[in-house]
């Protein structure tokens, strides 16, 4: 950081032709004591009311501002630098988005764990892995389901009564039958509950459709294998999906509000640190009519014009 600094001296037409001497009593005290000499006393009396305004415009000189102090302020408190800078609209706006982007996440998060909460009751109120094992063992007889059920006690939950382990081992078999020929659409193992993907999968794939309490009637399952070919679902399933859309619609929001807050924090820091560099590259231009006093004791005013570039 440097400072170029112009000065240029006006010397009066008088300030060549005329000069006063000061005594020491008085230019210590100039205006205080007269001479006799209107001259000498007005001219003298003007020394230290010209001082004062020389040191006023040195005093009201535009203040320095730290562009790292601004940028660091912003990128923790949106508005801050621009505050220090004394940008206080931009600071006003900045810092706005900052609260509506949080209350925005704050609203949306909040909605999508309502939703999360209501889509998944409506699953285990309406879904069962029992069911779902029922299910193939009627519509694909040809593979063994012994070992899947391990109680029949209707107190469990459902998700209790079944050997995890197996059930997938039989999945997985279903799925490899494709390469010898037939295709089930069986393409996914079900994950564990309450594992997000459990939740998932039984609204999005319709090897799951004998799950839903509408795909039986009674003991009967009305949707068959070709039926989940053919990508054919239950009213419960479609209901399911759509609540289970919406949650992830409210949590895409969120989402998207913070990022907005991360991208206010990086561009306020920027703008503020910017501002910062700008004010302190303007230039400030002063003049003013200051006295000067010889080592003799004469005053003389000069006119000067000062010019500064900061950078």
């Amino acid at each position: 950081m440097g400072k170029i600094v112009f000065v240029v001296l006006l010397l009066f037409p008088f300030a060549a032709e005329s000069q006063w001497k000061i005594e020491p009593a008085h230019a210590s005290s100039a205006g205080s004591a007269l001479t006799g000499n209107f001259d000498v006393d007005f001219y003298a009396s003007k020394v230290e009311q010209a001082q004062i305004s020389a040191d006023s415009v040195r005093t009201e000189m535009p203040k320095r501002y730290s562009p790292m102090t601004a940028g660091l302020l912003s990128a923790v408190v949106p508005g801050a630098g621009q505050f220090y800078t004394q940008s206080y609209w931009q600071s006003i706006t900045t810092f706005s988005v900052e609260v509506a982007m949080w209350v925005l996440y704050a609203v949306y998060n909040k909605k999508g764990d309502r939703q999360t909460n209501n889509f998944q009751t409506y699953a285990d109120q309406n879904w069962s892995v029992v069911r779902y094992v029922n299910w193939i063992q009627l519509e694909l007889p040809e593979f063994d389901v012994s070992g899947i059920i391990i109680s029949n006690n209707p107190n469990l939950p459902p998700w209790q009564r079944v050997n995890w382990t197996n059930l997938n081992l039989l999945e997985s078999k279903i799925g490899d039958a494709a390469t010898s020929g037939k295709y089930y659409g069986f393409s996914h193992d079900l994950p564990l509950r309450p594992q997000q993907q459990y939740y998932e999968l039984i609204g999005k794939y319709p090897q799951f459709v004998g799950g839903w309490d509408d795909a039986w009637n009674g003991s009967i399952s009305l949707y068959t294998d070709d039926d989940v070919m053919a990508e054919k679902v239950s009213a419960n399933f479609s209901s399911y999906s759509v609540m289970r859309g919406q949650a992830n619609t409210y949590y895409a929001v969120a989402s998207t509000a913070t990022y907005v807050l991360i991208a206010n924090h990086v561009l306020s820091a920027m703008e503020a640190a910017w501002n910062a560099a700008h004010k302190n590259h303007e230039m400030r231009m002063r003049a003013s009519i200051l006295p000067r006093v010889q080592m003799d004791g004469y005053v003389e005013y000069v006119s000067s014009f000062s010019m500064s570039i900061d950078f």
